[in-house]
């Protein structure tokens, strides 16, 4: 995620996930006496499931497509897969 998205997939055998990222941080404050306090910051990390993907499925062309250009989602497969790519120069021509 975050990388440069020049790429659409197609996949043309097995299942997959496609999957988003969410960080965030939280800052807690800790008495550490009676007059001091220490703050503690925790980043925490969600991720979730936006669907499932089986044959014949394509992915990654919103990214492509869209003005910010980077990666949002990431895809796992679930199973053994095929996928085919075809690169943004070649889509736009």
């Amino acid at each position: 995620m975050g990388q440069p998205a020049e790429v659409v997939y197609f996949l043309r055998e097995g299942t997959a996930t496609m999957e988003s990222i969410m960080e965030y941080e939280k800052n807690i404050k800790y008495p550490i006496d009676a007059q001091k306090w220490e703050i503690k910051r925790t980043t925490k990390t969600l991720v979730y499931q936006i669907r499932k993907l089986k044959k014949g499925d394509y992915f990654g062309h919103e990214e492509v497509l869209s003005a910010i250009g980077k990666r949002q989602t990431r895809v796992k497969c679930d199973s053994a897969c095929k996928i085919l790519y075809i690169n943004k120069s070649d889509l736009l021509q």
